[in-house]
């Protein structure tokens, strides 16, 4: 049971800045669309709505257990390609993405635990 706590923290934690980060991507696509443009990407103030909805998608479903390996994966991946494309310049963003990643491949690796919605209520194995 120590373990499934951990594991719901860590899901918790690694959500929180991608809630937190994707609502103000929705609220103000500005500061981001801003960025999108200067690299060339298509449909800035679209692809800034896009990113900000699909990050607090994935950080919910993280956060409630729902296909923790496979989102957990695509973050990372996320987290890596951020680093390299947008924070290379950035030493202590470019670790703090790298460092995201290495929680969503430890949490693809190991799962999700016991303590999801699913289980909670009933309808999934632990």
């Amino acid at each position: 049971m120590a373990n499934d706590i951990m594991k719901l923290g860590a899901r918790i934690l690694l959500a929180i800045l991608f809630i937190v980060s994707g609502f103000g991507k929705v609220a103000d696509p500005a500061g981001v669309a801003g960025l999108l443009a200067s690299l060339h990407l298509p449909a800035p103030q679209l692809l800034s709505y896009l990113v900000g909805i699909c990050e607090i998608v994935g950080a919910v479903a993280i956060v409630a257990g729902f296909a923790v390996r496979p989102i957990s994966l695509l973050l990372a991946a996320w987290c890596v390609a951020t680093a390299l494309i947008v924070h290379l310049q950035m030493p202590l963003d470019l670790m703090k993405n790298l460092g995201l990643a290495g929680g969503f491949l430890m949490l693809a690796a190991d799962g999700a635990g016991s303590l999801v919605i699913g289980h909670l209520q009933g309808t999934t194995k632990a």
